[in-house]
């Protein structure tokens, strides 16, 4: 096992262009972290310099106690696990796996039992003979797992290792390195554009924007205490409503606030901020209710255990969405209905889309007392 520091890592390419804009990060011994972000936000080329298959522009990338900026990619004690798999399509599986500890020149008797002891984790003993071509794609990733884990690294680097499997594949092999991580207690990094994955396996989340890191958390940190707009918006499923509002007031209770079709609203944040406000409330912390915020039905979504509803408010902006019971009675496309959030659960975002502080609770009480 290993720990990793990244210290204001940057990436210039030739051209100019910039991608890595000072990320820095501590990744613990054991850890099992996620890098997770759109498509070109930079989560894949900060691997690729951890790899050492990307040179770094700018900062220091610490390997335990070594400065590993400058040293050879083959001894950095990391193994990288692909999208594409990368196997050797004329080696039989075990030949695949056996590959590297015979270019690092290890005896047959070694590498015969690593290969063993790998098979038998990822379950693959009964595939040693096949070649990659009589493997499903799900067998193909574990084989290149196991080729990872016969070199004993003291870190797993994957990179979308599960993109190319199906959904029900995607699920089970979710489950299966959330298993391998706790059989082999390496530092594992992970790279993912799927935010179900990132939530399920990572035990710390980096979430990467265009080239910088807007907040490392645990899964529910993120999820219920996101640093801004962007990482609310980025996680959930289906994503967080944003509603604009307008401050009206504030005292020590909170925040009162006025949303389309003049639905007034008072929530215990401590500041407006500045500008146009938008409030944040994901779809499972949505109710109807006799008075707040009018919307109209425009479309349901049966998906067994809940239903998706999703609404137009009289503002601008997308539609709401709110989660229902699967047995509830179904709302009608056009039907007219008022919204309420649970106060408990709203997130207020300033024009910069900072995320705002709630009011403390020990002044809450005081206003609940004074009233």
């Amino acid at each position: 096992m290993s720990r990793l520091s990244l210290k204001n890592i940057r990436k210039v390419y030739d051209d100019g262009n910039t991608v890595i804009h000072g990320v820095s990060l501590d990744i613990r011994d054991g850890e099992f972290m996620v890098f997770v972000g759109p498509s070109g936000c930079g989560k894949s080329t900060m691997m690729r310099m951890i790899a050492g298959l990307e040179d770094i522009s700018a900062g220091e990338l610490w390997i335990d106690d070594k400065l590993a900026n400058d040293i050879d990619p083959a001894k950095r004690g990391l193994a990288m696990v692909f999208q594409s798999y990368a196997l050797y399509p004329h080696m039989t599986v075990r030949d695949n796996m056996a590959f590297s500890l015979k270019l690092a020149g290890h005896s047959r008797a070694e590498i015969d039992a690593a290969v063993h002891r790998a098979a038998l984790t990822l379950q693959i003993e009964h595939l040693l003979d096949r070649k990659p071509k009589a493997l499903s794609g799900g067998q193909r990733q574990r084989v290149a797992i196991g080729r990872a884990i016969v070199r004993k690294p003291g870190v797993f680097l994957f990179d979308e290792p599960l993109s190319n499997l199906d959904a029900s594949l995607r699920v089970q092999m979710r489950i299966e390195l959330a298993r391998l991580h706790q059989e082999l207690g390496s530092t594992m990094i992970y790279v993912t554009h799927d935010q179900v994955e990132a939530m399920t396996l990572g035990h710390r989340i980096a979430v990467f924007n265009a080239g910088r890191i807007e907040q490392v958390g645990t899964p529910l940190e993120l999820y219920n205490r996101p640093a801004n707009r962007f990482v609310a918006g980025f996680l959930g499923s289906p994503k967080m409503n944003f509603i604009p509002a307008q401050a009206l007031r504030r005292d020590i209770a909170g925040v009162e606030l006025r949303l389309p079709g003049d639905c007034r609203l008072t929530l215990p944040f401590a500041e407006t901020g500045s500008g146009e406000l938008a409030l944040g409330v994901r779809a499972e912390h949505l109710y109807f209710a006799e008075s707040g915020l009018p919307a109209t039905v425009q479309l349901v979504e049966h998906l067994g255990d809940q239903q998706i509803v999703y609404l137009r408010h009289e503002g601008e902006g997308e539609p709401i969405a709110m989660k229902l019971p699967g047995h509830e009675a179904e709302p009608r496309p056009g039907e007219r209905r008022c919204l309420a959030p649970d106060p408990r659960h709203c997130h207020l975002f300033d024009d910069g889309g900072r995320a705002l502080a709630r009011v403390d609770a020990s002044l809450q009480q005081e206003a609940a007392l004074i009233a």
